[in-house]
């Protein structure tokens, strides 16, 4: 039995190590370092298998068909079991067919994704197609995929957000930087440590763990200028220790959802059903129903509206999230829901353009955001914005929204009122001036990032904000 201080990762890669070798499989050279360091504390053990890994000479498995040069390989794990309809995942298959349509100058584009099982990193194919259409290349097809050999050159992007997996790669991950691959994070955002109590319980843990691990490596791409400062911060004041270089840079995400068709997206009729769209004007709010998104404050805002006699409904596109289950009984059973409250919880984009298209407003009433995508969506379709005002709303929106600041629910009615009266004369802030990108233009800002970052070296721990190129 081997005993180490990471029990866990290293039983992972000694069964690995063993594994090839009962099947006649030549170990990686990589694997062989990592395995046989791991072995010093087990004697009895290192020189059986040290002289059948360094002896073997067996024929290896074929491996996968990786194109010659520099590879960029982009970490898909999530996507590849998901729907990436909504959230992350949709930022995660927006970026990632933008990157393959039109990869980085001088770099191959390869998805890839990991597992829970062993240490490395497999190709995913069907990449160009829905994921419901996976060859045997893809997690739960039935058949072990080759693991991808990285080279010193490459370049590895962890788009998703998957922290309990890269905890588990992190060993993996550390190793083949150390053989020359280039290693950047996308982070979306600092809530989870910011805001916990509007998190599930344990996601701050989690979420601090998961920014040490990726300390470790080259550096990080923010999906918002503000989301970079934030992190810069927490770095200087959580990690000042650290010493290797750590590159942090931003960029700006696409609106053009529809560029990229969901993948098992609902193709749900009820959207036409519903007449009570078109009997009055609705104030539309998009994202996940949970505690920061202020559903409740713009639920009790519009009890107050509808209470003074104003006749406008409020329209709620997204599914149910955590610590709201309070608030979703509540919508559920509501005396308006039907009516002047309307609530899809699993909306295609067709139906979702539709919305956006058609609604007097979007309400983004969120207390804190990495991006808010919704904002740049709706701007897109000409649709204007009411924002809560923060730091975000405004880089976002360039400043093209209107903007409240009240925490209660007579605030928020207040400045609902305000907002229609300046759109009654024609004076409220108008989109048109909004800086939005399609996700073509995204990817390229997100590659010339990661380039910038590589080629330059930076003197201190923690670099400057890299501006986009």
């Amino acid at each position: 039995m081997v005993e180490t201080q990471h029990k866990s990762n290293v039983s992972e890669w000694l069964d690995l190590a063993l594994f090839r070798l009962a099947r006649h499989v030549m170990v990686r050279p990589l694997e062989k370092r990592f395995a046989l360091g791991l072995l010093d504390k087990a004697p009895s053990l290192k020189k059986w298998v040290k002289a059948r890994v360094v002896g073997n000479n067996a024929t290896p498995e074929d491996p996968p068909d990786v194109p010659c040069g520099r590879n960029l390989f982009v970490d898909a794990s999530r996507l590849a079991g998901e729907d990436g309809n909504t959230g992350i995942p949709r930022v995660t298959r927006s970026v990632l067919f933008s990157l393959m349509e039109d990869p980085p100058e001088g770099l191959n584009v390869v998805p890839v994704f990991a597992t829970k099982r062993q240490p490395g990193y497999f190709e995913l194919k069907g990449h160009g197609l829905p994921f419901e259409q996976r060859n045997a290349s893809s997690p739960g097809a039935g058949k072990d995929p080759s693991p991808i050999s990285f080279g010193s050159g490459d370049i590895f992007l962890c788009l998703d957000y998957n922290p309990l997996l890269m905890n588990i790669q992190r060993y993996y991950l550390s190793a083949i930087q150390k053989e020359g691959v280039k290693i950047f994070t996308i982070v979306h955002d600092l809530i989870p440590i910011r805001m916990p109590e509007k998190c599930p319980p344990g996601q701050r843990e989690m979420h601090e763990d998961w920014l040490r691990t990726i300390l470790r490596f080259n550096g990080a791409i923010c999906v918002s200028r503000t989301v970079a400062e934030d992190l810069r911060q927490w770095v200087l004041e959580e990690a000042p220790e650290k010493k290797a270089p750590f590159h942090i840079g931003w960029f700006h995400l696409g609106a053009d959802f529809e560029r990229f068709p969901p993948l098992n997206g609902s193709v749900s009729k009820e959207l036409s059903c519903k007449k009570e769209l078109s009997v009055r004007p609705f104030i539309l709010m998009v994202g996940t129903v949970e505690g920061r998104k202020g559903y409740s404050q713009a639920l009790e805002a519009f009890e107050v509206l509808w209470g003074r006699g104003e006749d406008v409904s409020l329209v709620i596109v997204g599914k149910e999230g955590w610590l709201v289950q309070d608030l979703v009984k509540r919508i559920r059973s509501h005396p308006e829901l039907g009516k002047r409250l309307l609530w899809f919880e699993d909306l295609g984009d067709e139906q979702l353009s539709e919305l956006y298209c058609s609604c007097r407003a979007l309400l983004m009433a969120s207390e804190s955001e990495g991006f808010g995508l919704p904002l740049v969506e709706a701007a897109r379709a000409k649709a204007p914005l009411i924002a809560r005002d923060l730091p975000i709303m405004r880089e976002v929106t360039g400043g093209r929204a209107f903007f409240f600041k009240g925490e209660t629910a007579v605030e928020l009615a207040d400045s609902i009122e305000e907002w229609f009266d300046l759109f009654n004369k024609g004076v409220h802030p108008k989109p048109d001036g909004v800086p939005w990108r399609t996700w073509a233009q995204s990817s390229k800002q997100l590659s010339e990032a990661i380039l910038a970052m590589e080629r330059q070296g930076c003197k201190d721990p923690v670099s400057g904000l890299e501006e986009p190129l």
